[in-house]
């Protein structure tokens, strides 16, 4: 599946092979259950939604935070950072085909992402937050947070 966004032009999916299929957009909560991969920019909310998935990302940053992300993302193991010079067409099908094939990354974003469905989440962080607000408001408060 390729997600192709509001602004691409529809003949770049004339050339697909049969197994390709594209979309404007699909809600990543709808594809990642289904996914072994993704081939994505690094993108905050996009690595977020496939570490939470467990799926192993190959990143291709485009720029701001991204190359940031996707540093992180291969030094972790969850994927496979490409450089630009590293991201061509044989360099991508290389690193989605490791990213497949070696069990090390799905295992690795696995345990993130079991890692992170444990951790106490926003509830937990907003209640904290209003704690310490309150603290600094209140000496009582303070031996509470």
């Amino acid at each position: 599946v390729c997600t192709l966004g509001e602004g691409a032009d529809d003949e770049v999916s004339s050339d697909a092979p049969s197994n390709v299929r594209f979309e404007r957009y699909l809600p990543h909560s709808s594809i990642l259950p289904g996914c072994q991969a993704m081939l994505c920019h690094a993108g905050f909310n996009t690595m977020m939604g496939c570490l939470a998935a467990g799926v192993p990302l190959v990143c291709v940053p485009l720029g701001s935070d991204q190359e940031f992300n996707a540093r992180r993302i291969g030094r972790g193991g969850l994927g496979l950072w490409l450089s630009d010079e590293d991201a061509s067409v044989e360099g991508i099908r290389d690193a989605v085909r490791r990213v497949l094939t070696e069990p090390s990354f799905a295992a690795k974003s696995r345990a993130f992402a079991d890692e992170m469905a444990h951790r106490p989440g926003f509830p937990a962080t907003i209640r904290r937050i209003q704690a310490l607000a309150a603290a600094r408001s209140s000496p009582e408060a303070a031996q509470e947070a």
